[in-house]
């Protein structure tokens, strides 16, 4: 993926507001749909990433199918606090009470979804910044669950940000200096204002 493309020069939010006023892109409308949901492929060079979204409500009632996949997944159990949320490094947990008034941003991070419910990120709250860093799986046999946690730490990225808005919470993303430890990959840092 090609990070100079000017879209990952926006706020997310913009990104969102742009996608969302738009009727196709990259030529496919928006209109094609499989189930529930909007299909949008990403294609840059030569990279062909699909992202799912789901868009709507919920049925009153599930299918036998959904309820099953969802019972496999465990998309009913998220991983705890303490194990998603730091204070200074990987040895401390995160009390709820000190994250203060980023509680509610990093509830909708820990609620987020992610594939088969890993919940690969890890959050380290340093003075004035909230590191992301992405748990690498160590039982993969292949890049492709790598891959996938990459989406996922996109969508704990949104879920953070679009909430941060939400309660007035300014901040932006930056790339600090800041290495990998262990099987945690650095990925970017939310720098509060």
């Amino acid at each position: 993926m090609n990070l100079d493309n000017p879209i990952f020069k926006k706020p997310i939010t913009e990104v969102i507001k742009a996608r969302t006023s738009m009727r196709s892109y990259n030529g496919v409308p928006l209109d094609k749909t499989i189930g529930d949901s909007i299909i949008d492929v990403i294609n840059q060079d030569n990279e062909i990433l699909p992202i799912v979204i789901p868009v709507g409500y919920p049925s009153e009632s599930r299918r036998g199918m959904d309820t099953f996949v969802r019972f496999m997944a465990g998309s009913k159990n998220r991983k705890a606090w303490s194990k998603l949320f730091f204070d200074v490094d990987f040895n401390t947990p995160l009390k709820e009470l000190e994250s203060l008034e980023y509680f509610i941003p990093l509830q909708m991070v820990r609620l987020a979804p992610s594939a088969v419910n890993k919940q690969p990120w890890r959050i380290i709250k340093s003075s004035n910044s909230y590191d992301f860093y992405l748990e690498q799986s160590k039982d993969s046999k292949s890049d492709s669950h790598n891959d996938m946690h990459k989406i996922d730490i996109g969508i704990a990225m949104c879920h953070f940000e679009l909430t941060s808005a939400e309660l007035g919470l300014e901040g932006h993303w930056e790339k600090l200096k800041l290495s990998s430890q262990d099987n945690k990959k650095y990925i970017i840092s939310w720098v509060r204002k």
